[in-house]
């Protein structure tokens, strides 16, 4: 299973035209994928996660916010789904311009489909059902372990639209900068209460989410931040004069650590190239530092526990 082939199942499911609800499409998709192999479903979901993630952005992200559509809890994956559902032309034309949501009719959860990551499933459990009826498998269970072989995983990749992310520090007040074709069309754009919640959600279930410990002047402050280099690299000029930085995972194990501006700890050293890169400009006065969002680790468990208390518990993103 290559890129093509997965495109290729979503463009033959697509080519009935639309669908009245979004569980027939599922359903369709579903019955597509049950004529291939198991080993060929795996290597679909596979690709079909590499995709969500490469659509994990700041700037999809903003872009939906202002679209109206719905991101919080699992809200932001399913529109990603979405953007894949719709095809290869629909997810490159969003990924290459995420203003282009501004000419794209309706609104809201129209943007979204919650059933896509479930078609692979169920049909897996038809190969397995047809295959190896006694054995206690399912598709998740079997996907463990399994990676893409490198060259269709350097193809995936390498068609990928090129476009710069947006720093994460954005706001409400960037939406009409950053989106003048979605902001143009009379839309009521989120508050900044609304847009901190969409962010908090969003860096809560993000895969890189990286605890940052900051000790200043006998001082210990602990906040939250997106792993990225970038990032990193910002948020280490931000602290420029603390005593020590300390970055760790979420489990704690350290990922990096910075006495004033001179970095003496980092276990993953492509990671340090990366950081470096990005820090030396800013230091040498030639880049100013992005804006970061680093909410501290108290606003984060009282978001937290305000989300629990509306009965959504602890929210799980596919990606």
């Amino acid at each position: 299973m290559d890129r093509n082939m997965f495109w290729g199942i979503i463009d033959s499911v697509n080519a009935g035209g639309p669908y009245s609800d979004q569980e027939t499409q599922r359903c369709r998709l579903t019955a597509a994928l049950e004529k291939h192999t198991m080993e060929e479903i795996l290597d679909w979901q596979l690709i079909l996660e590499e995709y969500m993630q490469a659509a994990c952005r700041q700037d999809l992200l903003a872009a939906a916010t202002a679209r109206g559509i719905p991101c919080l809890g699992d809200g932001f994956s399913q529109f990603r789904a979405w953007l894949i559902a719709g095809g290869e032309e629909v997810y490159r034309n969003i990924l290459r311009e995420p203003d282009c949501l501004a000419g794209l009719p309706g609104g809201g959860d129209t943007f979204q489909f919650k059933g896509l990551p479930l078609a692979a499933y169920h049909a897996y459990e038809v190969q397995l059902f047809r295959n190896c009826p006694e054995e206690l498998r399912d598709l998740y269970s079997d996907l463990r372990g399994r990676t893409l072989d490198a060259g269709i995983l350097e193809d995936i990749r390498s068609e990928l639209p090129r476009r710069r992310d947006i720093a994460d520090g954005w706001g409400e007040r960037d939406l009409p900068t950053l989106f003048p074709r979605i902001c143009a069309g009379g839309r009521t754009l989120p508050g900044r209460e609304l847009v901190r919640r969409i962010k908090l959600n969003e860096l809560f279930q993000s895969r890189d989410q990286v605890h940052a410990f900051v000790d200043q002047a006998g001082r210990r402050t602990s906040c939250l931040l997106h792993g990225t280099p970038e990032n990193i690299a910002g948020f280490l000029a931000g602290h420029a004069l603390a005593d020590r930085v300390t970055l760790t995972d979420t489990s704690y194990e350290l990922i990096l650590s910075a006495s004033g501006s001179v970095i003496d700890q980092c276990p993953d050293k492509a990671l340090l190239d990366e950081v470096t890169r990005a820090l030396l400009p800013i230091q040498r006065g030639e880049t100013a530092p992005a804006p970061i969002f680093s909410p501290a680790m108290a606003e984060m468990a009282l978001w937290l526990q305000s989300e629990q208390g509306q009965g959504q518990g602890r929210m799980v993103q596919m990606m």
